[in-house]
């Protein structure tokens, strides 16, 4: 997290899938994120914790430049993201965009981070769960 204490950038590069995107939190990426959530501040907003990530990452990337087909391979491929370093500067960008300094912010970011692998981690130990007890999430088993 030392890291996060100088970034200052509005964007950042993401792999997510296997594309790389650039996360840009400029004028119409502000626009998106206003009209879905009037008045969205990031330090005030009821949006549970594990949701602001994505949203910031979904409404950063131009519709144009996004590769899955719908709300549930987003969430696939975001799950499957293992760059917790680029992860924790988008709240950072999207602040820093907002005029605000990151500097005040990385504690935040990182307490919001840990949040997100602590859900990543028990949707992996249920999954893992499931399969050993033999449960399934609709599949159906040989007999």
């Amino acid at each position: 997290m030392s890291k996060l204490d100088n970034f200052s950038e509005t964007s950042v590069k993401l792999t997510l899938g296997g594309h790389e995107y650039v996360v840009r939190f400029g004028i119409t990426s502000r626009r998106r994120i206003e009209e879905l959530h009037p008045g969205f501040d990031l330090t005030k907003t009821e949006m549970p914790e594990f949701e602001i990530i994505l949203f910031l990452i979904q409404n950063g990337i131009e519709p144009e430049d996004r590769k899955w087909k719908d709300e549930a391979e987003f969430i696939r491929i975001f799950e499957e993201c293992t760059d917790a370093e680029t992860l924790s500067k988008v709240p950072l960008a999207f602040m820093n965009a907002m005029g605000f300094t990151g500097r005040v912010f990385a504690p935040a970011v990182g307490r919001l981070f840990q949040t997100i692998q602590e859900i990543r981690e028990a949707t992996q130990a249920e999954a893992q769960s499931q399969s050993s007890t033999g449960e399934t999430t609709g599949e159906t088993q040989p007999k």
